[in-house]
């Protein structure tokens, strides 16, 4: 934690830039055992601004998150009173905002990503008494407030809230160009904003005012650096390894194995490689002819690949060589056993999702894989980390300095899809030394995820048909799941609607017969027959899955 108290004032747009604000700091917070002497909290305070209290009001700024906790609050306008006039609180898949004293959540339909720069606007209408959360320049969520009466601000906090009321929900990462306009913004100033065609100042509050900096790096950058990017894709160089787990690293990571054009590309990707890694003498590419002989395909897509820019005398390994990598010559067959470094076309960064912990907070599901020290490192949104120490992948707590478990030994020893892990400390009600399936994935919404870490849509899921390269998409593919205790020999509880008394039923149940045989026996005056019964009701004890939407 920083033992000095430092106090500064800016003029927050120079000719050199716009002026940003390092706060991460505010991580000091979380170290168990310390508590934040006085004043402590990094980001900036404007004491008696002006805010439009009374009519409508547009508040914007720019931030970049490096680690979240369950509250980061970004900014703050306080009252005389205990509750805030306006307060922003961020997380992966929610805005949590006060306006007019009120608390509410605005969802996102594309979750946030750490080391990414965002634009964010709440906009206050009072004729009809909405709350309105915008994005990157767009509106995301709306929502009602009620009427009050309010006062007038005291201070506005950005990056930070005192620490000594509130510990440990202070915002983490970097933030700038905070403003406020006594107005609604219109779509254009909304998008020009975000896309860094406008940096205009608020009329009410304006980052170009001198703030009070206490415990926060300053430096400048340039207004492009601060606009959304994609990130982009480039080509990643993954350690020395065989053809088929550079294929399953790569494609488990949303990439594909890189497939040069022409022999300028061949070129560029080896020297390329060579000033990245100098040990990566020998590459491997996306292609092979392991289906046919003579044939070469795209790996995993099968689609035909005739024109590759081969180097001299190549291909020449025949039977014995059925994977294509690169030299500076060109493009050449090897076996597809050798090692070498594969060339995956992938982002640099990749989000990624921890599922199988039963996390109760959404960032604590949320990694980052980096490539750093020639291999991976998953770093968590908030309090994890998964590294690789002596060969065994570790899942650690870095806030708390804790090991949770570590991966039991797979075949390509990666943690990606699903892979089993033993236990150190309790999850989900399984005790340490217990073994337990954790699945982490790139795949969105609407997805799959292969055991392999792969995605296919989720339709393809139990559909009779192989679409995962392990054919893991048709394994576990039962439509009903019954609990233990099951017994067809008890009914089930009568249906409830939540409430006591007359909102319990009955539980219906509809008998059908169907009569199979009649027989008259005059001499006997007998009439014997034979019929079905069936009775059907609502099981209750049932799940339901896999099933399909033509399915009712």
């Amino acid at each position: 934690m920083l033992s000095l108290k430092i106090i500064a004032c800016f003029a927050a747009i120079a000719a050199s830039g716009v002026k940003v604000l390092n706060v991460e700091s505010n991580l000091d917070q979380l170290t168990p055992g310390l508590l934040p002497g006085a004043g402590d909290g990094a980001g900036a305070v404007l004491q008696r601004p002006r805010f439009p209290h009374s009519s409508d009001y547009t508040a914007c700024l720019r931030f970049q998150f490096a680690r979240l906790q369950r509250v980061n609050i970004l900014l703050r306008v306080s009252t005389n009173g205990t509750r805030p006039l306006l307060q922003l609180d961020i997380n992966v898949e929610k805005l949590r905002v006060v306006a007019a004293y009120q608390y509410r959540y605005l969802y996102l339909e594309r979750w946030l990503q750490t080391r990414r720069w965002y634009s964010a606007c709440l906009m206050y209408r009072r004729a009809n008494q909405t709350v309105a959360g915008v994005v990157d320049g767009r509106i995301v969520a709306e929502t009602n407030v009620v009427e009050v009466t309010t006062t007038p601000a005291t201070a506005i906090t950005f990056g930070f809230i005192e620490p000594n009321i509130h510990p440990a929900i202070s915002f983490i990462g970097n933030i700038t160009q905070f403003n406020i306009w006594s107005r609604i913004l219109s779509e254009d100033e909304l998008s020009d904003q975000a896309s860094c065609r406008s940096s205009a100042l608020g009329d009410f509050v304006s980052w170009e005012e001198e703030w009070s900096v206490q415990n926060a790096i300053q430096y400048d950058l340039d207004l492009s650096d601060l606009c959304p990017k994609e990130a982009p894709l480039g080509f990643q160089i993954f350690p020395v390894m065989g053809h088929q787990e550079g294929t399953h690293v790569c494609e488990a990571l949303g990439g594909t194995l890189t497939v040069p054009n022409s022999m300028a590309e061949v070129q560029h990707m080896y020297l390329s490689t060579q000033r990245r890694r100098k040990n990566c003498k020998l590459i491997w590419i996306g292609v092979t002819d392991e289906g046919e002989e003579g044939v070469w395909r795209k790996e995993r897509s099968g689609t035909l690949a005739p024109d590759l820019p081969w180097a001299f005398d190549e291909p020449n390994g025949q039977l014995y060589e059925n994977c294509g990598g690169i030299d500076f010559e060109g493009v050449i067959d090897d076996n597809c056993n050798a090692k070498r470094c594969p060339l995956c076309t992938v982002a640099d960064n990749v989000a990624m999702v921890l599922r199988g912990s039963c996390e109760e907070h959404t960032h604590n599901m949320n990694l980052m894989m980096f490539l750093k020290n020639d291999g991976m490192v998953f770093e968590g949104y908030g309090d994890y980390r998964i590294i690789l120490t002596n060969g065994t992948w570790i899942w650690l707590d870095a806030v708390h300095n804790t090991t949770i478990g570590q991966m039991i030994l797979s075949r390509y020893n990666y943690p990606l899809g699903r892979q089993r892990w033993k236990l150190h400390q309790p999850v989900c009600g399984q005790q340490a030394g217990q073994v337990r399936q954790l699945l982490i994935t790139m795949c969105q919404d609407g997805q799959y995820t292969c055991d392999d870490g792969t995605c296919i849509p989720h339709s393809k899921r139990c559909d009779m048909k192989y679409d995962c390269f392990d054919s893991s998409d048709e394994a576990e593919c039962e439509l009903i799941r019954l609990p233990p205790e099951y017994k067809t020999s008890v009914a089930p509880r009568p249906i409830s609607n939540g409430t006591q008394g007359e909102g319990t039923k009955m539980l219906q149940i509809l008998a059908n017969i169907s009569l199979e045989n009649l027989r008259v026996d005059t001499s006997e005056m007998l009439l014997e027959t034979s019929f079905n019964l069936s009775l059907t009701w609502y099981e209750t004890r049932a799940v339901y899955v896999n099933l399909k939407t033509q399915v009712r």
